[in-house]
């Protein structure tokens, strides 16, 4: 089952929350102090500025309630002087008028009151969104330092044995095959080549798909970390094949997590990444047939890159100009 972490959730953590975050993210609690606490006065300014709203409309309206009952009394004291001095078939058009003016001060009350309370829920929404955007600002900033701190597990493993030997590229996955949560590797991340919502949609995918604990799980995110170290290398050395890489990617994302379907997507999950992750992972049970299906299979799949590349290029089409075809 998918772990997954709210935007507040990760924003209020505690320290002792921090450290299983970052277990189920496989990063390790020992890196805990790379990461920032939530600035919480955030928050307290946020709820301030809305407790001085309100207060101040709160006011307001004790004032216009004043002001209201201060007119409607003078309007009654009026309806009684005339009875008193016309007598009460005489005050008749009087107390109509009166009356037609106290009803004119009781609805512009009701307006005003009205706008009041139309102004009270605004400010309760817009501290809403603003708490909101907090948190995820946040989120926004936990992601990327996450991504910072695999980079540097990555390019550093002999700082910490229990990632020792990690190296290479993850689109979607951990190098522990038993891990129940995905981290995606930085590697279009960190160029720019995916966006942070490309990222979790992958993660999601990874964790729903494959860690799900099961031999045909363990053996295709084993595959795929084998093959994906190679691809790393080529995306590190070359844009054309970071952008072919990049518009793959991307359309087999929306292909099988956005239901955006699109043919792309399909051909690279049914004959680039599942064949490949696939035959490599059940193989690697034996070490001499894993590496003769590893290097076999990633010589076969260096040759057919070109014809993905081509392969993207309606689509790329497609996409870009569409609208206008």
């Amino acid at each position: 089952m998918a772990i997954e972490y709210s935007a507040e959730e990760l924003a209020n953590a505690s320290t002792k929350d921090l450290d299983k975050i970052l277990d189920n993210f496989d990063i390790g609690s020992d890196y805990s102090k790379y990461f920032a606490k939530f600035d919480e006065t955030q928050i307290e300014n946020i709820k301030k500025n809305l407790s001085l709203k309100m207060s101040g409309l709160s006011q307001k309206s004790q004032n216009i309630i004043g002001q209201a009952t201060q007119q409607i009394g003078k309007v009654e004291e009026s309806k009684r002087q005339s009875m008193k001095t016309r007598g009460f078939e005489g005050a008749g058009d009087v107390v109509s008028d009166l009356n037609a003016q106290k009803g004119g001060i009781l609805g512009g009350y009701t307006a005003a009151q009205q706008g009041i309370n139309l102004q009270e829920q605004q400010a309760s929404l817009g501290a809403e969104m603003d708490m909101k955007s907090a948190y995820e600002d946040y989120q926004d900033k936990f992601m990327s330092q996450l991504s910072n701190v695999e980079s540097q597990i990555m390019s550093d493993p002999e700082s910490d044995p229990e990632y020792v030997g990690r190296q290479g590229f993850n689109l979607f996955g951990s190098n522990n095959p038993n891990s129940k949560t995905c981290v995606v590797s930085t590697a279009l991340n960190d160029s720019g080549a995916w966006s942070d919502s490309e990222k979790r949609d992958a993660v999601k995918w990874c964790q729903d798909t494959h860690h799900d604990g099961s031999q045909r799980g363990k053996a295709w995110v084993k595959g795929y970390h084998t093959w994906g170290k190679f691809l790393s290398k080529w995306v590190k050395k070359s844009n054309i094949i970071r952008w072919v890489v990049d518009t793959t990617t991307t359309a087999f994302v929306d292909h099988t997590k956005r239901n955006k379907k699109n043919y792309l997507g399909w051909m690279i999950h049914h004959l680039w990444i599942n064949p490949l992750s696939y035959i490599i992972g059940y193989s690697k049970k034996n070490k001499i047939i894993g590496n003769l299906a590893t290097f076999g299979l990633i010589g076969i799949y260096t040759l057919l890159f070109p014809l993905f590349a081509i392969a993207s290029i309606p689509h790329v089409i497609k996409e870009k100009y569409g609208s206008r075809i």
